[in-house]
């Protein structure tokens, strides 16, 4: 198998573990505060390295996020203007989830779905 996920506790907290077995890389989400990656471990010059790490005890601990990784903005970082765009001509309506506008935080944090791209794991 090309990759794993795995689910943690730690504290009151529940950690998803992303790991390539081909490349040794890493990632650890905390989905409760705001879907923060919190810690990366990517392959760079030939070796893997951590890229994006947090307090030794953010993920029993969280606060603030500045220098505790990065929230992943999914689907879109920022606001959408009134819930709606147009692209390639097609208009596009969102959730007004911050009426009147949306906001990229659609994910469900209480979720123990991970999905990404094409390909869904149920933890």
């Amino acid at each position: 198998m090309g990759f794993r996920v795995s689910t943690e506790k730690h504290g009151q907290q529940t950690i998803h573990r992303l790991h390539d077995d081909a490349t040794g890389a890493s990632a650890s989400v905390l989905p409760s505060f705001g879907f923060n990656l919190f810690d990366l471990h990517l392959p760079v010059a030939g070796e893997v390295r951590p890229v994006l790490v947090a307090a030794a005890d953010f993920a029993e601990n969280p606060r603030g996020g500045a220098g505790n990784g990065t929230p992943i903005l999914f689907p879109y970082p920022n606001r959408v203007r009134d819930a709606s765009f147009t692209f390639q001509n097609q208009a596009f309506t969102l959730p007004a989830n911050l009426a009147p506008n949306a906001i990229h935080d659609v994910s469900d944090k209480s979720s123990s779905s991970l999905v990404f791209g094409a390909s869904s794991w149920k933890i």
